[in-house]
């Protein structure tokens, strides 16, 4: 009888994909992004980055980048970094928890985004998780403090971890 060998958070930086997490022990593969997902990315990277070109406070990355929480990986599609924890950004990837973490939720990432990832990012102390839905044309705020969420549809948003930014909702669903 063959027996698979459990993997290892070392194993899986080794495979030669460059979209692929590992969490709670399980190696998980994603398809490739669709469309109005890369848009919603773009368009909250680039709202961030603005704002960090004029002021300073952090630093903004998309996916795919490595972020290693408790010897696990994850790839969250935007992941900004404060100034006041900038020694967690390493060489190849992030090894601590970032303040804000940002998925944009597909149809084959729905239970994993609100489900596992919002879990395991709140408890291990993200202070701010957002979930993007191009779908739904709406954006689920999700706090240590608040596990149930709010969602938004229209208006401005501005996250706790960075309130200068004032990020227009529907903009974010822009092609």
């Amino acid at each position: 009888m063959n027996q698979v060998a459990p993997m290892t958070l070392e194993a899986v930086l080794e495979l030669p994909l460059s979209s692929r997490e590992f969490l709670e022990g399980e190696l998980f593969v994603p398809p490739a992004p669709e469309p109005n997902h890369q848009d919603s990315v773009g368009n909250v990277f680039m709202a961030i980055k603005s704002l960090l070109l004029n002021r300073p406070l952090g630093r903004v990355f998309f996916a795919p980048l490595d972020v290693i929480i408790e010897g696990e990986a994850s790839q969250p599609d935007v992941i900004f970094v404060s100034n006041e924890q900038l020694s967690i950004i390493e060489e190849k990837r992030i090894v601590g928890v970032p303040v804000w973490l940002i998925e944009v939720v597909s149809p084959t990432s729905h239970k994993h985004d609100f489900e596992l990832k919002k879990k395991f990012y709140l408890e291990h102390g993200v202070q701010e998780y957002w979930v993007v839905s191009p779908e739904g044309r709406v954006i689920w705020v999700f706090t240590p403090a608040d596990l149930e969420g709010k969602v938004y549809g229209a208006g401005k948003l501005s996250p706790s971890v960075l309130p200068d930014l004032q990020l227009e909702v529907q903009k974010v669903f822009l092609s």
